[in-house]
């Protein structure tokens, strides 16, 4: 690590953080997808109300599973760095990162299911008749979280094509 980051200041490592969240968002079509699902399940729980703790498992659960798509990431660049050629432990490490990002996922996934499933079930309890105008609120609600979830691919499209 360099002596000017070892002492960088609050908002430095910040912009340093953010930095290396757009640049992994861009580079990992993985973490891209994740990106999108986390738009979509804070859309769905303000949309089906969710309660304190359901909100909050979801969201631990979303957090997780990103968080380790960041660490999975870290490690590809890392192993790519240090082992370029192809090498049968570097792509152990590679691999096991890989499978701890797949089982969270996976374990985000189920909770995701349990969660949302009965909702989706019973769509119809959550938009009651009266809401009129509240309804298309909500839509382009809908939307602008799709299209902010879009807006890294293009950014990347355009970087690569144009």
């Amino acid at each position: 690590m360099s002596v000017a980051r070892q002492h960088a200041s609050p908002p430095d490592s910040f912009r340093f953080a953010a930095r290396g969240f757009i640049t992994a968002l861009l580079m990992e079509r993985n973490l891209y997808i994740a990106y999108c699902v986390l738009l979509a399940v804070i859309w769905a729980s303000v949309y089906f109300k969710l309660s304190g703790g359901v909100l909050l498992a979801v969201l631990i659960c979303c957090t997780i599973a990103i968080s380790t798509e960041l660490i999975n990431t870290a490690f590809e660049v890392l192993v790519d760095l240090v082992s370029p050629e192809w090498n049968k432990q570097a792509g152990l490490v590679k691999d096991i990162a890989a499978a701890a990002e797949w089982f969270t996922a996976l374990s985000a996934g189920l909770v995701g299911l349990i969660v949302f499933v009965p909702r989706l079930l019973r769509v119809g309890c959550y938009w009651p008749a009266s809401w009129g105008g509240r309804a298309f609120l909500l839509l382009g609600l809908a939307v602008v979280l799709f299209i902010a979830g879009l807006i890294p691919g293009i950014v990347k499209l355009t970087r690569r094509y144009g």
